[in-house]
């Protein structure tokens, strides 16, 4: 329990930051002023400490590295507090102090979007405390039901006439499935409320980002004849000894070569999928925040400088695609297949539809920046939208299995007991019957 409190109040002070200091940069426009306002707010707790050392690194004025002071000293509360929307507000202050340029409207896209994340957390850590407290009634009324059952199979063995008084605790399968299923109990129980203290601010699992970036190549450079040859060539002699095993009469060995040549025989088209559907759950993830980043730029810049600029803190993964973007739009710019071929291997509609905006908004020029960029905005929500939804669908199903595990354990025990106690009893009614 004092661990959930402890992740809601880091989660509690990361949204006060976000809200408190953009609020701030609206009215000084400087980030160490902001960070000062924001202290006066926040009066005690981890934020408020790791704040006060961005503002000693700050008045220190002494940078560790070429990122610069002010880099430096936001980058410890993004390492301290590591959520997206901190990190995304640091840059966009940053970006401001740097460079200068209208930001009002930027710093309320941000705020409408802090709010978001907020909500869609709150909800969801919500009905996991739901979740989490009708696994505790399923574990102990579990639990119940096998006591009952162990109390009634003892009752009705006492009803047998016996040398000595029957005692089905006494016999040692029953303790050892009983001490068994306490065990197990006590582990969903921590699983359960393992899954309800997770750090709210880390809420998604990263892939593997070497993962990520080798399921990218493997698409980009995807031969289907080429990898069908190598499929057949690598099947070829586990057909040869599943005939082989067939003519033999050898049929379990058979069976499993045959297997494995099937397998063998499409893994070429089985390992593509799983590659593409890697990539597309990262950039269902990753391209939300990318837009963001450019919509941000698009407050002071055209599309074709807002793409350029954005590839500085874009992730790794975007790097190829947007040299390629930049090609083709300096090759066609008037070509809207220059925009929608950016990601197109991996069909994703949402993105698909971004991109067409993106050409849209090209073509009419930066007439209305604000009502462009709402519309990127929008999108953005909606992509966001389905992303934590989809985490918490994810979420939710884990729960569910281990709320479904104490009844499938309880289910298995009693099986065991019922049995057991059964084949007892027989054995009783036989004794009695020769003794008879």
């Amino acid at each position: 329990m004092y661990e959930r409190m402890y992740e809601q109040k880091r989660f509690s002070e990361a949204g006060q930051y976000v809200d408190q200091m953009l609020y701030s940069f609206l009215k000084h426009q400087k980030i160490y002023a902001s960070l000062k306002d924001c202290m006066r707010v926040m009066k005690e707790g981890g934020m408020y400490e790791v704040m006060e050392q961005a503002v000693f690194h700050i008045d220190r004025g002494v940078a560790d590295t070429d990122a610069g002071v002010l880099r430096e000293a936001l980058s410890g509360i993004a390492a301290a507090y590591p959520a997206e929307k901190i990190q995304t507000a640091n840059e966009l202050m940053l970006r401001v102090e740097e460079r200068g340029g209208e930001f009002e409207h930027s710093v309320n896209l941000l705020l409408q979007d802090a709010d978001v994340w907020k909500r869609s957390c709150y909800r969801l850590q919500a009905e996991k405390k739901q979740r989490h407290v009708e696994t505790v009634l399923c574990i102990i009324f579990s639990t119940f039901l096998c006591g009952a059952v162990l109390y009634a199979l003892n009752w009705a063995g006492a009803l047998f006439p016996s040398n000595g008084t029957f005692d089905i605790f006494s016999y040692p399968i029953v303790q050892l499935t009983s001490t068994i299923l306490i065990i197990f109990h006590l582990f969903v129980f921590y699983k359960s409320s393992k899954n309800l203290t997770a750090d709210w601010l880390s809420e998604r699992q990263v892939c593997d980002e070497k993962l990520v970036l080798s399921g990218y190549e493997t698409v980009m450079h995807y031969d289907p004849d080429r990898e069908r040859k190598k499929s057949i060539l690598f099947s070829a002699p586990f057909f040869t000894a599943a005939a082989a095993g067939m003519i033999l009469e050898k049929t379990l060995p058979a069976v499993v070569c045959l297997g494995l040549a099937v397998f063998l025989l499409f893994q070429h088209r089985i390992g593509y999928k799983l590659a593409k559907d890697t990539v597309r759950r990262e950039l269902y993830v990753r391209f939300p925040q990318w837009l963001m980043d450019l919509a941000l730029l698009m407050q002071s810049n055209n599309v074709y400088v807002s793409l350029r600029k954005s590839r500085e803190n874009a992730a790794e993964l975007f790097a190829s695609q947007l040299d390629e973007l930049l090609r083709r739009i300096e090759e066609k710019p008037d070509d809207v297949e220059s925009y929608t071929a950016f990601f197109g291997e991996f069909e994703i509609p949402e993105i698909t539809s971004c991109m067409q905006m993106l050409y849209a908004v090209a073509e009419n020029g930066n007439g209305d920046v604000d009502a462009q960029v709402e519309h990127l905005i929008r999108r953005i929500h909606e992509m966001q939208e389905q992303i934590q939804e989809a985490s918490g669908e994810h979420a939710k199903f884990k729960m569910d299995m281990v709320f479904s595990y104490p009844m499938a354990a309880a289910c298995a025990k009693m099986a065991v007991d019922m049995t057991f106690g059964m084949v007892v009893m027989l054995a009783m009614l036989g004794s009695m019957q020769l003794g008879g």
